[in-house]
């Protein structure tokens, strides 16, 4: 089985996919520049030192094979890093600009199964239609949108939807 760990952080799932047989890529990104900011929370100045030397310590110290690429969910296309089959998305798509362009591209290259862990608004979810709360003024972590269940659902069906009519349109 060939798995996907999107925002692989320090790389526990992925090297737990691959302790449990897979072949894994794991992306994120290593320069907190290319992170999505709201504008007003931007920093202004960022650390020289490139993120994910604790997936590098633990990658040597289990003698892994598991792939860290450097690379935006934004940029990550079938030709670029491949298909997948088992894309996992811990806690992510809350602290993107664009959660459906990112549905979007993992649905792309996904060809089984995708698993994620993401909050969803309790509040939001009582209003009887699709919608999401903007979140990205506030000074805790950068959350963008706070999606109702019913939103992450159709945002899901959306994705699929789009990656099923650009399979058939390139055929």
């Amino acid at each position: 089985m060939r798995a996907l760990d999107i925002g692989t952080w320090d790389g526990f799932w992925a090297f737990e996919m691959e302790r449990r047989g897979a072949t894994v890529v794991a992306l994120d990104l290593d320069d907190e520049r290319k992170l999505d900011y709201p504008p007003r929370r931007r920093p202004q100045s960022f650390s020289e030192t490139p993120r994910g030397d604790g997936f590098r310590m633990a990658k040597e110290l289990l003698g892994s094979n598991v792939e860290r690429v450097d690379l935006s969910i934004y940029e990550a296309t079938p030709e670029e890093i491949g298909s997948f089959d088992l894309v996992f998305c811990g806690t992510v798509l809350l602290h993107l600009r664009d959660q459906l362009l990112a549905l979007e591209r993992i649905a792309g290259l996904c060809t089984g199964t995708f698993v994620t862990a993401e909050e969803y608004d309790r509040l939001a979810s009582l209003v009887p239609f699709a919608v999401s709360r903007y979140r990205a003024d506030r000074d805790s972590d950068v959350v963008f949108w706070l999606p109702s269940i019913r939103t992450w659902r159709r945002m899901l069906w959306t994705a699929a939807s789009t990656a099923s009519s650009s399979t058939r349109s390139s055929s």
